[in-house]
């Protein structure tokens, strides 16, 4: 079967639920990850940079501490988790329609399928998703109906 049609009838599954996806963000945010954009996270770098620079030249050095701690604590508050839904949106917005791209992901370690059935898991990257998306999702031979 063709790895588009598998990649096909896996985004159906994770849609409906059949099959669990897990997204460990942390290793995905490798620079080759086609989910991580390194300008989601340098956003906030320079947010923070810009004001503590901003402070620090206007006020003073001492004070620049405060929007530095600030900007820190608002990151790993809200940052992190904002940049984590980007890279969720990501996949399965764009990663699961694109064969190079979910492969170029499943190369890196960080997703794993799980059937929601009976909790078989397919890690990247040692586990086959083509063995685990035919042998779970795929109709058996002779099912398609015809002659």
């Amino acid at each position: 079967m063709d790895e588009r049609v598998l990649l096909r009838l896996l985004r159906e599954a994770a849609a409906d639920g059949r099959i669990k996806v897990a997204l460990d963000y942390r290793r995905l945010g490798h620079t080759d990850s086609p989910i991580a954009v390194q300008a989601d996270s340098n956003r906030w770098l320079y947010g923070i940079a810009g004001a503590t620079l901003g402070v620090g030249f206007a006020v003073g050095w001492l004070p620049a501490a405060v929007p530095l701690g600030l900007g820190v604590a608002l990151y790993f508050a809200l940052g992190r988790s904002w940049v984590r839904r980007r890279m969720h949106r990501r996949f399965f917005g764009k990663t699961l329609m694109d064969l190079s791209a979910f492969k170029q992901l499943w190369h890196i370690r960080g997703v794993t399928l799980t059937d929601a059935g009976d909790g078989a898991a397919c890690a990247s990257p040692d586990g086959d998703w083509r063995r685990f998306v035919l042998d779970r999702l795929a109709p058996p031979p002779g099912a398609g109906g015809g002659p």
